[in-house]
């Protein structure tokens, strides 16, 4: 039937996978909220039911696929598409895999009005009816890869909060880091909002961050995984600790250790400054001496043993140490670049996994000094999919803005005298150097999310430099983006996470319009305001030209105090524009939305105090201002635990004050203020 003016709509999910069940279950939720229908979702079932009168029919084109229906979506188990049509009377929604599924029936809602702001945060409008007649909506994503890595410090229900947010912006792919993401369980589980000088406190208890058992740990990514598969969604696992663990060690975290390598094993470890010893006495920070085969044979079996027993791991990262110029002189690994011997490792994983026909596919990194391709080998064996990872990089500026540039050699650094690119022109140039090296699957590991994002509206714009970043990844060789980044980031708005889910199922939107939408589905009748809010501060609080890098909270010309002190009457009165507007919305969405904004304005107003207190010279007003911030943050943890990191975001804002209490002890070039 075209309309639902009958009060029951029968949904038949077709197949037996969770994700279709879940997309039928979905409707069933949300249509009656919108209006006044009641919903009857049947049994699941490997065709459509002959004799049940059904309203909605979902299924993928393997199961549903009606003669005379056209453009069904091609089955895929990595390229997501769907249709949305009215055909004979019932209306289909048809995926090219079970999770294209559960996109689609979250689309119709969003047809319909609803709207997915934040994890536990959706708007849903009430309708007198709902009619599908003549409805038709066929989407495919533009990239493959869209995805999230675990980081920061998240509890369970932030991680599934976060994969539920996902499948509704129509996200795939989740990564979970080390042989157990204990690293960041323990930061969620033990941190409060409760700000120290250096830190964020330990809860009440006082208990350590080994209150999680690795036992715990594992029990934790489990029930992610387990969630994941239910989705549908592509399931990446480890990263780093692989080369810790081929010399005996866990690997899990960056654990320093006073203990040495066995002496069996002493010669797989890297030769650095005469000494093969772990890197800093950090284990996972730590390179082999990939010359020798005994260690190479040891890296290689740790990667195939882990792929022997993980089935339920779609795809295995497999990287090298996170440091740089750790790299093994000894002559014979000095013979090849650190990526040569790189894409060796590769290059053997996926032909041994060839071999014994497992299904994973394996990540490679490029990252810090081998951000460079290799000079002499090629991966280009289809399991492999590179990953390039600017952790450096400017978001000042998109990834793609070669006037973002520095006084920095083009050419491939010495081994072992790397110097990390903070402009993203470089990062241009050899994220395009690969193709030559790896003309496979690719895509942009990057950290909007993790550090920067904390800092925005600070003379930053992330939502503005995450669309267009990608936007514009096809012009990089990259096929989408994993964001290595916090799971609880929607501070102070979540444009930029909507931008990235948004452009990279859809490139070509526009920005300013998606912009425009996501502001007004945040803030209702106040969307306005947060425009005024969010433009004004920004651009207030930038300095000179973008491609200085400065603001007001590092500029030192004649002129900043005048700026400052004109910054801080302006958000004075914007405060209280944006405490007197949250007032008067009725939406609880738009009302939250909007006091997030307003706490923003307060802490910006701190940091100004404090920068006016710097340039003065007067450790003590900056010393106030910063405890006021402290105190101010713990609030805004507390208020909105589900949307704010309790570790980084403290970290990164305090690590604003700490700059600014550095100069006071430099020679000023500014007058003193009163």
């Amino acid at each position: 039937m075209a309309t639902s003016s009958t009060k029951i709509i029968r949904i038949a999910p077709i197949g037996f996978h969770s994700a279709i069940a879940i997309a039928a279950d979905e409707l069933g939720h949300y249509l009656p909220r919108l209006a006044p229908v009641m919903c009857r979702v049947l049994t699941c079932c490997s065709y459509p039911p002959q004799k049940a009168r059904v309203q909605i029919l979902l299924g993928t084109s393997e199961h549903l696929n009606p003669r005379g229906l056209r453009n069904v979506p091609a089955l895929s188990d990595c390229d997501d598409a769907f249709l949305i049509k009215e055909f004979r009377a019932a209306l289909y929604l048809i995926g090219s895999n079970p999770r294209s599924v559960l996109y689609a029936a979250y689309r119709l809602l969003e047809h319909f009005g609803v709207r997915f702001i934040r994890p536990a945060s959706e708007v849903i409008p009430r309708r007198k009816r709902i009619s599908w007649r003549g409805l038709r909506i066929r989407e495919s994503a533009s990239y493959r890869h869209r995805g999230i890595c675990i980081e920061g410090a998240p509890r369970l229900e932030h991680v599934l909060g976060l994969l539920d947010w996902m499948a509704k912006k129509k996200m795939n792919t989740y990564q979970l880091q080390f042989r157990h993401a204990g690293a960041f369980w323990r930061k969620g589980y033990t941190l409060t909002g409760q700000i120290g000088p250096e830190q964020v406190r330990p809860a009440e208890e006082r208990r350590r961050p080994e209150v999680l058992t690795d036992r715990d740990c594992y029990a934790l990514d489990d029930r992610v995984i387990h969630r994941c598969r239910e989705l549908g969604f592509i399931v990446h696992r480890v990263g780093h600790g692989w080369t810790a663990a081929a010399v005996g060690r866990a690997g899990i975290g960056w654990a320093k250790t006073r203990r040495r390598v066995s002496r069996s094993r002493q010669s797989y470890i890297a030769l650095v400054n005469g000494k093969r010893a772990f890197f800093k006495g950090v284990p996972t920070n730590t390179e082999l001496c990939y010359s020798n085969p005994s260690a190479r044979d040891a890296f290689v079996n740790q990667v195939l043993q882990y792929a022997r027993t993980h089935s339920e791991v779609d795809v295995i990262h497999v990287w090298l140490s996170d440091s740089y110029n750790n790299n093994c002189e000894c002559k014979a690994c000095a013979g090849k670049s650190p990526s040569d011997w790189y894409a060796i490792l590769i290059n053997e994983i996926c032909q041994r996994l060839e071999a014994e026909e497992l299904p994973h596919r394996i990540v490679f990194l490029a990252y810090v000094d081998m951000i460079w391709p290799p000079e002499q080998e090629r991966l280009v064996h289809p399991k492999a999919i590179l990953m390039f990872a600017p952790i450096t990089r400017c978001f000042v500026h998109p990834l793609v803005d070669t006037q973002c540039s520095e006084d920095a050699c083009l050419d491939r650094s010495l081994l072992n005298r790397a110097v990390l690119f903070r402009r993203n022109r470089l990062f241009t140039v050899t994220a395009k150097s690969w193709r030559g090296k790896h003309p496979g699957d690719a895509f942009l590991f990057d950290y909007h999310l993790m550090w920067a994002c904390w800092s925005d509206g600070w003379g930053l714009d992330m939502g503005r430099i995450m669309a267009q970043d990608m936007k514009h990844l096809d012009e990089l060789g990259l096929d989408g983006m994993v964001s290595c980044q916090t799971q609880r980031c929607f501070w102070p708005h979540p444009h930029t996470m909507h931008a990235m889910a948004d452009m990279l199922w859809n490139r070509s939107l526009s920005e300013a319009t998606q912009r425009r939408k996501v502001f007004a589905d945040t803030y209702g009748e106040a969307a306005k305001l947060a425009f005024e809010y969010w433009n004004g501060v920004v651009k207030k609080t930038g300095s000179g030209r973008s491609y200085d890098h400065k603001t007001v909270f590092s500029a030192t010309e004649p002129s900043t105090t005048v700026k400052l002190d004109n910054l801080a009457a302006w958000l004075s009165k914007m405060q209280q524009a944006l405490r007197s507007a949250a007032g008067k919305l009725g939406e609880p969405v738009h009302r939250d939305s909007l006091r997030l904004l307003a706490a923003h304005a307060s802490l910006t107003s701190l940091l100004v105090a404090a920068r006016l207190g710097a340039l003065a010279g007067s450790c003590k007003r900056l010393d106030k201002a910063r405890e006021k911030a402290r105190k101010r943050i713990a609030e805004i943890i507390c208020n909105f635990d589900l949307w704010v990191d309790p570790s980084v975001m403290p970290a990164q804002v305090e690590g604003l004050f700490t700059e600014m209490a550095k100069e006071i002890s430099m020679p000023k070039t500014l007058p003193r203020t009163r």
